[in-house]
């Protein structure tokens, strides 16, 4: 993956998040764009993907308005990309399925020292 310059996410205490400016997942480019946020909606979620839009979004604060960590915002956006393949694959996984396999994955990835976001 080749780290996009574009793509930061100044979240205030001095932390800054950078991550690539698009994934593709099945034969679509999605975007991927960090929210300096709590919330995507008025449902507390941390993270959202739009199919018709391509797009996946992921918050970097909590609801107490603080910086989230790495590891919430890293496991947040492999967890919207699992959505993402779902819809495109049409698996009809369940929210909790989703979970499940997002921390699986996210476990192997780290794991292997690999990075989905850089805390900058």
């Amino acid at each position: 993956m080749a780290w996009s310059a574009d793509n930061y996410c100044l979240c205030g205490s001095g932390t800054t998040f950078k991550t690539i400016s698009e994934i593709q997942i099945g034969g679509h480019k999605y975007s991927i764009e960090l929210k300096d946020a709590a919330t995507t909606d008025g449902d507390n979620n941390c993270g959202e993907s739009w199919h018709q839009d391509q797009k996946i979004l992921v918050c970097t604060k909590t609801l107490g308005g603080n910086v989230r960590k790495l590891n919430a915002v890293e496991e947040t956006l492999l967890h919207e990309c699992v959505h993402t393949a779902d819809a495109i694959f049409n698996c009809h996984m369940s929210e909790d399925q989703v979970k499940q396999l997002s921390e699986g994955l996210y476990q192997i990835l780290k794991q292997f020292g690999l990075e989905l976001i850089k805390s900058v």
